[in-house]
């Protein structure tokens, strides 16, 4: 599915990155814009990211992604609805602790591959630094097309992805070793 799309050239920055969904190109604007709406802290200190090291798990991501919108919205979300991701490098989290932990979307490859950055109650200014370090870098968020999603979907139908076909018997994922 790569057809010449280089993660690196898409991103600004060498895989394996981090990305964080944002949800309207207005949100990522100032700091403080970006802290409100793109890295809200939930109630226990996390800001939820996925690992990506390849175009397959940035794809698989984002599939899984818009099934959830689909799944809270079937009348107003696509699985083929543009979708706008940051990418963050490991070393930007300074302060911040990752966990892996299974993420919530019905993708077995997706939910391998979320995190929990997690906040210390103490270090709220490492949240701060995180946004500052990406603004310092020039990083934008990057726009994945209708087009590369759509592309996107017909391989997670033909693999049986859980997120995408509901009566399915059995995901590729889980051949290769993945659980949820």
């Amino acid at each position: 599915m790569s057809d010449g799309f280089s993660l690196s050239d898409a991103f600004g920055v060498d895989p394996p990155f981090f990305v964080r969904k944002v949800d309207r190109r207005g949100h990522w604007e100032d700091a403080r814009q970006i802290l409100a709406n793109v890295f809200p802290v939930d109630e226990h200190g996390r800001i939820s990211v996925y690992r990506v090291e390849a175009v397959r798990d940035l794809m698989r991501l984002a599939v899984a992604l818009n099934a959830n919108r689909v799944a809270t919205n079937p009348q107003g979300a696509s699985l083929t609805e543009p979708l706008l991701l940051v990418a963050i490098r490991e070393g930007e989290f300074l302060g911040i602790q990752l966990r892996q932990i299974n993420g919530l979307t019905a993708c077995l490859h997706a939910n391998r591959r979320h995190y929990d950055a997690i906040i210390p109650s103490d270090a709220k200014d490492a949240h701060a630094r995180l946004v500052d370090s990406l603004l310092a870098s020039g990083r934008e968020p990057y726009k994945l097309s209708k087009r590369k999603l759509k592309q996107a979907v017909t391989e997670a139908k033909e693999n049986g992805c859980y997120a995408v076909v509901e009566d399915s018997a059995r995901c590729t994922c889980e051949e290769n070793g993945l659980r949820s």
